[in-house]
């Protein structure tokens, strides 16, 4: 079963304006092409930037691609994981798996260490190696999953007010407000 897609997408709400002699408007192409080359530009860094914070420790490389949709209606960037496995193991670990029983194949039981603390936690700690402490366990079973990190939220939290701002600069720049 292919995962669910996970992505980032912060919409930035236009105010855009009529010519008139109530607001005196260079124009609204100059807004849209600054916008466009901030949002191409800083907007898409800073989001990959803090996304790929979250796997500074990961042995697997997870590339981030953009897309922009910039037109007079609306201003929106979009932020999400590509290229595998990186893109699965984002989605996995960022959304979480549902739970599922596993069994032993290869010998009567399981082995693995008890106490496993993960690289990220849900209450948003990152970096350094996932470890285990404590003794081995050998269950013929268990039941497992992955809990969500949401990394998309504590990013979108982070960065959007901030990106709002220089949106909403570049606004009264381009108005002469």
């Amino acid at each position: 079963m292919a995962p669910r897609t996970s992505n980032l997408r912060i919409k930035f709400i236009p105010i855009l304006m009529k010519r008139g002699p109530a607001f005196p408007l260079i124009d609204q192409k100059e807004f849209l092409a600054k916008t466009n080359i901030f949002l191409r530009g800083e907007a898409k860094e800073t989001i990959k930037r803090e996304l790929k914070s979250f796997t500074a420790g990961w042995s697997t490389t997870v590339n981030f691609s953009s897309r922009v949709t910039l037109n007079s209606s609306q201003l929106s960037i979009l932020v999400f994981p590509k290229g595998q496995p990186g893109r699965n193991i984002w989605i996995w670990v960022s959304d979480g798996t549902k739970r599922k029983l596993r069994r032993a194949k290869k010998g009567p039981s399981l082995r693995f260490r008890s106490g496993y603390s993960p690289h990220t936690t849900r209450g948003g700690r990152k970096g350094g190696p996932g470890f285990a402490q404590g003794p081995f366990q050998f269950p013929t079973s268990v039941i497992n999953s992955i809990e969500a990190r949401n990394f998309e939220t504590k990013v979108k939290d982070k960065v959007e007010e901030r990106l709002q701002r220089k949106i909403r600069i570049i606004f009264k720049q381009a108005y002469k407000l």
